[in-house]
């Protein structure tokens, strides 16, 4: 994939909150983080990392961006668990 294909892509990937992964990206740095679906057993390991992490992670500057496949509310779920 070209950098302009990737730029395209982060600009058509949209958050929660209406704003690109692009737009995000641009205003500080992000940690893009993919994951497969919330019952996969290595996705629930990384959300527990990423949360172990968090204070790291924002110290450093950089925001947490998740990108699933499940509905908002199920995500909410999930990502409460893990207080993310």
């Amino acid at each position: 994939m070209s950098a302009s294909q990737s730029a395209l892509a982060l600009a058509q990937m949209t958050t929660v909150t209406g704003q690109s992964v692009k737009q995000f990206s641009e205003q500080q740095p992000i940690l893009l983080v993919f994951l497969r679906h919330f019952g996969c057993t290595f996705c629930r390991e990384a959300l527990q990392d990423l949360a172990d992490r968090q204070e790291e992670i924002h110290s450093l500057g950089s925001k947490l961006v998740l990108v699933h496949m499940s509905d908002v509310a199920t995500a909410e779920t999930y990502f409460a668990k893990y207080g993310l």
